[in-house]
């Protein structure tokens, strides 16, 4: 007796759902290529420019200013973002757990905060990165790469 004879006839996949399954998975791939392109994008965009911005002249007051920024504007951002959730979101759904509503005002909200997010990550990354590179292990770039990856 074969598997799918064991099977029921509900849980023994059609040609028509692998064609299916084979559809998503293309368009899984391909939308996950596409934002890994566009973060990447993004990131060196961000990166280059808090270079440009924070002190180019010098790497240790740079990368304080961007760690700084970073740790700082995530905290400030979290805590509004939890006061918002407390105060607004809970007198206006009647209720004790977060509420979404799908308008628009919402989307473009959420999409503003997921760009200050990404902002402040960038710099917490660079604040990091800068340090690493011109303070840790200097001399030793096999040794110091070797223990960021075992220590991260």
């Amino acid at each position: 007796m074969s598997r799918d004879e064991r099977l029921p006839q509900h849980l023994v996949p059609t040609k028509q759902d692998c064609k299916a399954n084979s559809q998503i998975c293309a368009s899984s791939l391909f939308w996950n290529i596409f934002v890994a392109i566009n973060v990447v994008t993004y990131w060196r965009g961000t990166w280059n420019l808090c270079s440009i911005w924070f002190f180019p002249d010098d790497a240790l007051l740079s990368a304080m200013c961007s760690l700084g920024i970073g740790c700082v504007g995530l905290a400030l951002v979290y805590i509004v973002e939890l006061l918002h959730r407390q105060v607004v979101c809970c007198l206006k759904c009647n209720r004790d757990v977060y509420c979404t509503t799908n308008t628009p005002g919402n989307f473009v909200g959420r999409m503003v905060l997921l760009y200050i997010y990404g902002f402040l990550s960038v710099n917490v990354w660079r604040g990091v990165w800068v340090l690493l590179d011109e303070y840790f292990l200097v001399d030793e770039e096999f040794a110091s790469n070797l223990v960021c990856h075992f220590v991260g």
